[in-house]
């Protein structure tokens, strides 16, 4: 019934809409005007609208249509505003038209990068109350960083989807196709685009963006390129990438002449080069020392070159900065060192709340007044996001910046391969890009990275909330049935941890090897008492070989390798459950948790620590390491989100221990290989392993167990290379 009485209504509305309208339209052509209960009728009618379309569209069709806008968004930044402006408008609107957006929208506040993104607008919000600019002004200011509020709708949307695929692909081509417009620009092929101008040197190569946005697009072309070109399979194709990668590398350096790309592109072609000389299990292998070398070479070579031959503007920044010390002349190098000294100046003048938004302009034209030259231009952005972040926010919009990035990276870190270089990618280049630019301020550059990060954080799915303290202690498996799954443990001496271990996978296991090699304590009476099927080896060929004779003796379609000191919880159970009945991948990547001496470890890159540990049997097989040995697999690879827990060390004697039995097989193993060992070498590796852990895999955030990890890591490569040179002088 009241079905009929909406249609009748939305029927007698329909008629009535287009009867005003026709009497408006008359009303206007007479110069009269309506009354407003015509004007009720209209918008009464239009509401009905308004409705049936809610209804003919159902709220998963509009979230379809928004992932569709947002992807199309995506894909234009490099080439134009406005559709980008108009992708994103509808996009927004299909997400908040579904319904299933308001369902879940405490999800948004759930993530900690949607959590990240929100605070920091809203403390940029609530600066304009206290900034000196005029409200329409500040108000303007805070519009410009609208895009974050994308971040958490962009979540929503693609959560239970996985277009990831679609959005990397269409990237790669329009990126590559701004490039090839680029270069017939440069060569007056062409003439398109808006910034193109043929009188003007710096812009000769511009198509649809500047030279500082065109050089950091085609920075992470650049490493798309080699990124795509390492996973391909056929030889074609990945000459032809490695071929674009090095026309990217020309049009940097030689067409765009932008400084910050040129930095930025150096330190990805060394990071690219160590990740192309190194297997899957990080040790260097012959077989591809030739590409390396040739792809290396090239890269060295071709910057080089260019940059001798051309001269370009990356060699003219130590002149730039001598003309403004010595003549203050208003260099590029040497604005940016006075907007840097006096950014730095207004943020120790209000270090906790800033000046607010939109206040640099005014409070540099109080520093500058009475100064010419470099020492006195204005700007309203000093070119570094940190450092405007800072003085409008002070040290709390600063900490919440960092804090986005951060928790970005630790999301991408999860994310399966393909994902995971793209958007860690350009993470790296946008933070680094932003200590000489405001990214986040600019259009294109913030966009991509908003785009990017939601699109692909929320295919990865939400991180999965904590197990509860009583089931990480005891870590068993309830209410499951067997699995074809076969489980392979390896063992010396583990009595303290392999009945918990044993516990935890006893309900989906159909089947539990313990390959022991000579324990002295009662770990295979532990392990047999729970029903692992226990057997013994006379000798220790090292761990890769020694899990390889466990392998041999599984049975069932699947396996799943663990350590003694590992446990599996009740969630990764229901998901190995699920992962082993998907067609789709022949091996699956865990992420692990790890505790140290009692505390868990979040970073240090320790922590998720994806390593493939469930494969199809006769599909996988691990490496011969006799260290830090891998599962190797030929085919497609899932990426699981539930944690393995890891309880790596229980006090520092187990740590020295480990040390000293890690060092001495990682020295024999690289002795076998040829490798020399040297006071030179142990110190530059254990410096760089400290580095590293410390810095890079951000260890200072876990504080003292942070330090002591990355001290463990560097004594360990320390011994190594000590020991490596023992063996070399026949004295070990």
């Amino acid at each position: 019934m009241d079905e009929q009485i909406k249609r009748k209504r939305f029927t007698s509305a329909r008629a009535i809409l287009a009867h005003r309208l026709e009497r408006s339209a008359g009303c206007c052509a007479t110069e009269k005007t309506a009354d407003f209960s015509e004007l009720s009728h209209i918008s009464q009618a239009i509401e009905l609208y308004i409705m049936l379309f809610a209804k003919k569209f159902s709220s998963l069709t509009l979230l379809c249509a928004a992932r569709l806008f947002a992807l199309i968004a995506l894909w234009f930044v490099p080439v134009s505003t406005a559709m980008t402006n108009i992708s994103m408008l509808l996009f927004a609107g299909a997400t908040l038209l579904a319904r299933e957006t308001w369902r879940r929208w405490d999800l948004a506040v759930r993530h900690p990068v949607g959590l990240a993104a929100l605070l920091l607008f809203a403390v940029l919000a609530l600066s304009v109350c206290y900034s000196p600019a005029p409200l329409s002004e500040s108000a303007l200011w805070l519009v410009k960083y609208r895009k974050l509020l994308f971040i958490p709708l962009l979540l929503i949307a693609f959560q239970g989807v996985d277009w990831s695929g679609a959005a990397r692909l269409g990237l790669f081509a329009s990126l590559t196709l701004t490039l090839l417009l680029s270069i017939t620009n440069y060569f007056n092929l062409t003439s398109i685009g808006t910034l193109y101008d043929t009188t003007a040197l710096i812009a000769h190569a511009w198509v649809f963006k500047n030279h500082i946005t065109a050089g950091l697009f085609s920075a992470l072309l650049f490493n798309i390129s080699v990124d795509m070109a390492a996973s391909a399979k056929r030889k074609a194709i990945k000459a032809a990438l490695y071929i674009l990668a090095l026309i990217v590398l020309i049009h940097i350096f030689v067409m765009l002449q932008s400084r910050t790309a040129q930095l930025i592109v150096i330190f990805l072609i060394l990071y690219q080069i160590g990740r192309l000389a190194r297997s899957e299990g990080g040790m260097l292998e012959r077989r591809v020392i030739g590409r390396v070398c040739v792809f290396g070479l090239s890269c060295v070579f071709l910057m080089g070159a260019l940059i001798y031959l051309k001269g370009g503007r990356l060699t003219q920044i130590s002149a730039e900065i001598e003309a403004y010390q010595q003549h203050n002349e208003a260099t590029s190098a040497g604005l940016r060192i006075e907007w840097t000294r006096k950014g730095f100046a207004l943020f120790a003048q209000r270090p906790l709340l800033g000046y607010g938004a939109a206040s640099i302009r005014r409070e540099f034209e109080r520093m500058m007044a009475g100064y010419d030259g470099a020492r006195g231009a204005t700007t309203a952005n000093p070119h570094n996001q940190y450092l405007l972040l800072a003085a409008e926010l002070g040290s709390i919009g600063l900490g919440l910046w960092i804090y986005l990035l951060i928790q970005i990276a630790r999301a991408t870190a999860r994310l399966a391969a393909p994902a995971r270089q793209l958007l860690g990618s350009w993470l790296f280049i946008f933070s680094v890009g932003c200590l000489a630019n405001s990214l986040l301020l600019d259009f294109s550059e913030g966009y991509l990275f908003v785009l990017l990060s939601g699109v692909l954080l929320g295919c990865a799915g939400w991180p999965q909330r904590a197990t509860p303290h009583h089931a990480r202690a005891v870590g068993f498996c309830t209410n499951f049935e067997k699995l074809p799954l076969s489980v392979i443990i390896i063992t010396l001496n583990e009595a303290h941890h392999i009945a918990e271990c044993v516990d935890s996978v006893k309900k989906i296991a159909s089947e539990i090897i313990v390959l022991d090699s000579g324990s002295e304590d009662e770990t295979r009476a532990l392990a047999h008492a729970r029903g692992a099927h226990v057997m013994q080896t006379a000798d220790w060929p090292g761990f890769g070989p020694q899990k390889n004779r466990a392998l041999a003796r599984a049975q069932f379609p699947w396996v799943l390798s663990l350590d003694a000191d590992e446990r599996v919880t009740p969630a990764l159970c229901a998901e190995i459950a699920r992962a082993v009945r998907d067609e789709r991948y022949i091996a699956y990547a865990i992420p692990r948790r790890t505790q140290f001496c009692g505390k868990w470890v979040r970073y240090s890159g320790w922590t998720p620590d994806y390593a493939v540990r469930l494969f199809r049997r006769g599909q996988g097989r691990f490496s011969a390491h006799a260290v830090h040995e891998h599962v190797r697999v030929d085919g497609n690879i899932g990426y699981l989100t539930q944690p393995l827990e890891h309880y790596s060390y229980q006090s520092r004697q187990e740590v020295n221990e480990k040390v000293q039995r890690y060092a001495r097989a990682g020295a024999q193993a690289l002795h076998r290989s040829g490798t020399r060992g040297g006071f030179g070498k142990a110190l530059l590796h254990s410096g760089w392993a400290w580095w590293r852990t410390f810095i890079l895999r951000l260890g200072f955030l876990d504080g003292s167990t942070g330090w002591t990890l990355a001290a463990m890591n560097a004594r360990t490569v320390w011994l190594k290379y000590r020991y490596l040179h023992l063996l070399s002088t026949e004295r070990y």
